[in-house]
């Protein structure tokens, strides 16, 4: 199963994903996904000691990465 099928089949359960889950799902490095949220491009929220990206905010930066 690839990337945008395993998405496609997880979104319906999971609105939030920690870091290293949106890594393997958009194929992406943890890396990639702290530089962009330290810079500010990519929305993280703090929830305890855990770090989420909600999905919603994936979608956004990953469409705003596709028209550039």
């Amino acid at each position: 199963m690839n990337a945008q099928q395993n998405r496609s089949t997880s979104i319906t359960n999971r609105r939030a994903w920690s870091i290293a889950e949106a890594g393997r799902i958009y194929g992406v490095s943890r890396g990639f996904l702290l530089n962009r949220i330290k810079q500010g491009t990519l929305h993280a929220r703090k929830v305890g000691r855990r770090v989420i990206i909600l999905d919603s905010d994936l979608l956004a930066f990953f469409e705003s990465e596709r028209t550039r």
